[in-house]
């Protein structure tokens, strides 16, 4: 909620930061985040609302809601959202359901919202937080985390979360 990991290129470790301390303008609690890197900004979420970050800087026009995303009213939160880079979609986690945002249409995918466990076999009902790297996704829930082989869509490993970031 305060806190995040912050990967740099040039740092081996994942730094530990509360987000207040990088961008003392966003909420002091955070539902949701991920990096753009086709635009190569960071979106924050909080409730109805989501922030572009690039750098230290919040962009001009933001908070927007999160419903020009094209969520239905239902949606009160983000929970949890990933970007894929080899498709260009964004996935976002709601409770048990998943949502796909095409980055370059610029709209949700048609046929969304599905059942995550259908989407995304082997990971729960629900995310707390998801990250890509390299050719894994890895999903967070509680004190677990899933390593998911994107390409052979299945769960590869599931270990205690923290193992993995404070080694």
């Amino acid at each position: 909620d305060r806190f995040l990991w912050r990967i740099h290129p040039q740092v081996p470790d994942p730094i530990l930061m509360t987000i207040q301390a990088q961008w003392p303008d966003l909420p002091s609690k955070i539902d949701a985040s991920y990096e753009n890197a086709f635009q190569d900004i960071t979106l924050f979420f909080r409730k109805n609302k989501y922030w572009a970050v690039n750098g230290y800087d919040i962009l001009p026009g933001y908070p927007r809601s999160i419903y020009a995303l094209g969520f239905p009213k239902t949606v009160k939160k983000i929970d949890a959202a990933v970007q894929i880079k080899e498709t260009g979609k964004t996935i976002f986690f709601v409770g048990n359901k998943c949502w796909s945002y095409d980055e370059r249409a610029k709209e949700m995918d048609k046929g969304y919202p599905k059942w995550i466990e259908d989407d995304w076999p082997g990971i729960g009902d629900n995310v707390d937080a998801a990250v890509q790297h390299n050719d894994n996704v890895y999903f967070f829930r509680g004190f677990a985390m899933s390593v998911y082989d994107n390409r052979n869509k299945r769960v590869i490993n599931i270990v205690y979360a923290n193992s993995a970031i404070c080694k």
